[in-house]
């Protein structure tokens, strides 16, 4: 998946979200790399971007390893039965 432009998308997330992916970020080494006043700062858009770029390589092995530790920390939402199986994507 080639970045050819920025893109906003602006989500509702719980307030102690995004310290702990910006912490996260900074541990895995995403930062902000334009030049600005954010330049070096933890990026979890950058984090996210990655997470999207490995599911694009290899969907089966991201979901998997997604679906492992959220399962394992009890925060896998409850599956909708009457729903189709989207895991196949």
């Amino acid at each position: 998946m080639a970045r050819r432009y920025s893109y906003a998308y602006k989500v509702r997330i719980h307030e102690d979200t995004l310290p702990e992916l910006q912490k996260l970020s900074g541990k895995l080494g995403f930062t902000v790399t334009t030049p600005g006043r954010y330049l070096g700062d933890p990026s979890p858009a950058a984090l996210l971007d990655a997470l999207a770029e490995c599911h694009d390589a290899d969907p089966g092995g991201t979901t998997l390893a997604l679906k492992v530790l959220l399962k394992a920390n009890g925060l896998l939402p409850a599956r909708d039965t009457s729903a189709p199986d989207s895991s196949a994507e």
